[in-house]
């Protein structure tokens, strides 16, 4: 009896496997991904079929366009946005939410043309408020990133970045050893000096073959390897779910009618009733129908409270403005929600709403805390402080950075001076010299 039941517990837990990885699977996905695994589950699955989204008719204002924006044949906000170069690196990530929040301040930190601009003391200043960590992680992490695509993302230096591409290169290629040699010993990549070429030639032993084969991989690298991706792509957005004001409150409804409403065919169901040894593959198909369509309402049922929690938490930030975010990380929603904390961050990766304050992701919300007066105050708060102060400055006397974190300091916050220059600069507003007006 006890050997059965082991093998009952062995065998649940096999066929459970499959279906645990779907249903993170499930929670990931943007919402145009779903219905198209939706759509081909209904192509494929005979029992399965859709039904009408029921839209109770105090909630259909959900479903008003509002704005301009180019819309599919059912009338659901579609929204156009532009996918950055941090947006494309950040896509890329997945090495777990420790070493993530690392990946999204280095990345945070590399510019236009894919380079590191801060050193690594200065980014474990910037995750400091949420957590502490080392050196040696942060380039742990670097490391990790400059694997990601363009190669040569997140180099320090140009021969840095040429030595990201050459070691991405198959190890047999010719000359490559040789190639990999003559930057690292000299750091030169820019070699068009013929007295350099002969010396360091001599000096590494090498043919003339196998020199000309070094310098042309060397030259194929690329100096600036996010000049292809760094202009922005023009990306479609279909929001998961609206948030709308209703009298004094905020209420949250979930985007139900871009999405099939899947439901079981209860006449083949039936008809199977009995016969499931008989028609093994039908009985399997049945199966898979019943799981997709109830882990289809979890998720539902996940979404809709993570969204319900963020604005909960958010509502000074609704009603206020972005100086009134509040610091908040993936742990504060998941406490609320009694959920895993990778649950939270799962779904603020890929989701994004509609919100009288426009389109905005998941992700936006969650910000780490910087010191204040009155308590811990949101990167987002500080950002939306230090537009705010460079809209309002004197056009002939732009603010410079450090008088901003003056100015910041006065008000209770403390912001490093480089804080204050990293936030501008990924806002893209210039330097206070390129801000004057005479």
């Amino acid at each position: 009896m006890v050997k059965a039941a082991i093998q009952v517990t062995t065998s649940l837990k096999l066929r459970m496997t499959p279906q645990m990885q779907q249903a993170i699977r499930l929670l990931q996905l943007p919402i145009l991904d779903l219905k198209a695994l939706i759509d081909e589950a209904l192509n494929e699955n005979v029992f399965l079929e859709s039904e009408e989204a029921e839209i109770p008719e105090a909630e259909s204002y959900a479903l008003e366009h509002t704005g301009p924006s180019n819309l599919p044949s059912d009338g659901i906000d579609r929204i156009t946005y532009k996918e950055t170069l941090p947006d494309y690196l950040n896509k890329q990530l997945n090495l777990g939410e420790h070493k993530n929040k690392i990946g999204y301040a280095i990345i945070d930190s590399i510019d236009e043309n894919g380079y590191l601009t801060a050193d690594l003391p200065a980014i474990r200043d910037t995750v400091a408020p949420e957590m502490v960590v080392s050196i040696g992680e942060i380039e742990a992490v670097l490391e990790q990133i400059q694997q990601l695509d363009p190669a040569g993302v997140g180099a320090r230096t140009s021969e840095e970045c040429v030595l990201i591409q050459l070691k991405q290169l198959d190890s047999g290629i010719p000359g490559l050893e040789l190639a990999c040699s003559i930057v690292e010993k000299e750091k030169l990549v820019d070699l068009n000096f013929s007295k350099e070429f002969d010396r360091l030639k001599q000096e590494l032993g090498a043919s003339d073959e196998d020199w000309y084969e070094a310098i042309a991989l060397i030259k194929n690298c690329e100096l600036h390897p996010c000049k292809s991706i760094n202009a922005p792509t023009a990306q479609t957005m279909i929001p998961d779910v609206f948030v709308r004001q209703v009298d004094d409150s905020l209420k949250v409804v979930l985007n139900d009618a871009f999405m099939p409403q899947l439901k079981i065919n209860q006449i083949y169901a039936k008809a199977l009733r009995g016969n499931e040894k008989r028609f093994t593959e039908l009985n399997q198909q049945l199966i898979a129908a019943i799981w997709l369509s109830q882990s289809l309402k979890k998720r539902r049922k996940t979404l809709e409270k993570v969204a319900e929690a963020i604005v909960g938490q958010q509502e000074e930030f609704f009603e206020k403005g972005p100086e009134y975010m509040r610091p908040m990380v993936h742990r504060d929603i998941a406490e609320v929600i009694e959920m895993h904390t990778s649950t939270v961050s799962r779904i603020a990766a890929t989701k994004w709403m509609q919100t009288p304050r426009g389109p905005l992701e998941f992700s936006y919300f969650f910000s780490s805390g910087l010191d204040s007066s009155s308590g811990k105050k949101s990167s987002t708060a500080v950002k939306a402080k230090i537009q705010k102060h460079i809209n309002d400055e004197d056009k002939a006397h732009p603010l410079s950075d450090s008088e901003i974190s003056a100015l910041l300091e006065e008000e209770g916050i403390k912001v490093a001076t480089r804080t204050v220059a990293k936030y501008r600069k990924k806002a893209g507003i210039p330097s206070s010299t390129k801000r004057k007006k005479r």
